[in-house]
């Protein structure tokens, strides 16, 4: 139980204001999910705090590589897009060694930005690590860059406009787009050993995978709402039943006449199923 009449009376006692103890109704839900919100959080802070128990070799080795201490917490910040649009920031996290999905992040970049990786990776930290210093979060001992010594700058100029106290590194790749070194915030790129190169690239790959995959879901929901426009009599709150409804322009093609038209009037149903239809028809080259 959520609400305690005890307590509330002692609060009321303390404070000399009057402390209700709701039954039902909307108090009870606002009640219900706040307690929600502060049991996930305090979650994240302990699963947070139990990862920092144990060390990690290759932490180690790059402490003593860049003369730094234990890095627990380190941030990863990579760019996708497709020649420019939809462009999307994430920032993943890995605590002691390990990633910690609970604490990743993606941003969709504006327009103006979608063009310009250095940009674009300004505008993620400096939306990422304003909104962790306003909340009073746990910022990361190391910040890894993808890039060379271009977004590496762009990176320490967010640290210097922000007041950041943690050391940032950036990768870098050969000729064949594999992860030979890193660089340090002196520009010194820095040759490290197998081991260590090896753990590095897992965290770039990482971040690369869910760069890519938070960019697909969000191409494809993108083809999905702009596959609705232009039908008479579908507006906004309609588009968000179907979309949360059917998971994809597949599904709704299929979907029978009579079904779709349960959650919208049934003429638009029919203008909706001959555009899907007409249109897969014309990429068929029928």
């Amino acid at each position: 139980m959520v609400g305690n009449s005890f307590i509330a009376e002692a609060l009321t006692l303390y404070y000399d204001k009057e402390v209700i103890v709701p039954s039902r109704g909307q108090n009870l839900e606002i009640l219900n999910r706040a307690y929600q919100n502060a049991t996930s959080a305090l979650q994240k802070h302990l699963l947070y705090h139990q990862a920092l128990g144990t060390e990690n070799e290759s932490l180690t080795a790059l402490s003593e590589t860049l003369g730094i201490k234990y890095p627990s917490h380190i941030d990863f910040v990579d760019i996708a897009h497709l020649f420019g649009s939809n462009a999307q920031g994430v920032v993943i996290t890995y605590i002691n060694g390990r990633p910690f999905k609970k604490l990743y992040r993606k941003y969709n970049i504006e327009n103006e930005n979608s063009f310009d990786d250095y940009a674009s990776i300004k505008e993620v930290l400096t939306r990422h690590y304003k909104r962790k210093l306003i909340e009073g979060k746990h910022l990361p001992d190391l910040l890894i860059v993808d890039g060379g010594k271009g977004q590496l700058g762009v990176a320490l100029s967010v640290k210097d406009e922000l007041n950041l106290d943690f050391n940032i590194i950036s990768l870098v790749k050969d000729d064949k787009h594999t992860t030979k070194a890193l660089i340090n915030e002196e520009g010194d790129e820095i040759s490290v050993n197998k081991n260590l190169l090896t753990f590095l690239a897992a965290i770039q790959n990482e971040g690369h995978r869910y760069a890519i995959t938070s960019h697909r879901a969000k191409r494809g929901k993108g083809t999905y709402t702009s596959a609705l426009d232009g039908i008479k009599g579908l507006g906004k709150k309609r588009k968000m039943l179907l979309l949360n409804t059917y998971k994809s322009i597949d599904v709704l093609k299929s979907v029978p006449l009579t079904e779709l038209s349960q959650l919208i009037p049934r003429e638009v149903a029919e203008a909706l199923l001959t555009k899907l239809n007409r249109v897969d028809d014309t990429e068929g080259g029928v």
